[in-house]
């Protein structure tokens, strides 16, 4: 039976960072286990690629500074290069959805943030897309962006890799036993053994947990559907710094809208 130090379970963002960063602080021990055959094969690989930080939660948002501090700025042992586009992001909000905008970027100031509260105006004249759209008051990020994801994800585990991390692929995990001094796992009917389990499974997380005797989670995955569609109603401009908003022209009252905006 092969022993581990640690065992992650899924090789999306969140177990193929946490192999990197451990591995970074010296921890030569890890399996990380993938269902699929290739890794980012669900959320991870199809996610809108947005690095946003005006978030609500405290916590939440120290992570999302930190975090995009970090893909910012790579450290220089990082081999994949990664694109990142620093064009900020503009979320929009009519009334209490415009109420909790406020609160959440003076949040994110208070905690080294950089973002401005812009009014309709301010906001229709640097975006004209919004010219005809009704809404009482915008939140810029600068510092957010967009971002190469799949080469972002293939840092994290190359750099995780050449630190020890044993990576496992088509490795679907059937059962978890736990016992004082660790954790069995059987995966594709072998049996290996890891002192702790890291539970980085997505949309699988509860049914991780389950096998492990661990409490639930409020997790509920759902299926997105995106649709690509022409800009018939735009008018050429020779100014349009608006590289992908999503807005109704008329949103209810408590709504916000989100998208990344794209200097030329």
């Amino acid at each position: 039976m092969n022993t581990y130090e640690y065992l992650i379970i899924g090789a999306g963002f969140a177990g193929a960072a946490t192999a990197y960063h451990l591995s970074r602080r010296g921890v030569g021990d890890i399996l990380l286990l993938e269902q699929e055959a290739i890794p980012g094969f669900h959320s991870s690989g199809r996610n809108a690629a947005m690095i946003r930080q005006c978030v609500p939660d405290v916590a939440l948002l120290e992570l999302t500074r930190d975090g995009s501090r970090f893909l910012r700025n790579l450290p220089p042992d990082w081999s994949e290069p990664v694109q990142f586009k620093q064009n900020g992001s503009l979320l929009l909000g009519s009334g209490e959805g415009w109420a909790k905008l406020q609160r959440d970027a003076e949040l994110g100031r208070s905690l080294g943030v950089e973002m401005e509260l812009w009014s309709a105006d301010r906001a229709k004249r640097h975006v004209p897309v919004l010219k005809e759209a009704e809404f009482d008051g915008a939140a810029w990020c600068g510092t957010d962006g967009v971002l190469d994801i799949h080469a972002l994800l293939s840092g994290y585990l190359k750099a995780a890799s050449a630190r020890g991390t044993r990576i496992r692929y088509g490795s679907a995990v059937q059962s978890i036993d736990t016992a004082e001094d660790g954790l069995t796992v059987v995966v594709n009917g072998e049996t290996v053994k890891a002192r702790v389990v890291i539970n980085a499974s997505g949309a699988w997380a509860n049914t991780i947990a389950k096998m492990a005797g661990a409490s639930a989670l409020p997790l509920r995955p759902c299926r997105r559907h995106l649709f690509v569609s022409r800009w018939r109603a735009l008018r050429p401009c020779r100014y349009v710094p608006a590289a992908a908003i999503c807005l109704s022209r008329r949103r209810s009252p408590g709504s916000t809208g989100a998208g990344r905006l794209s200097g030329t």
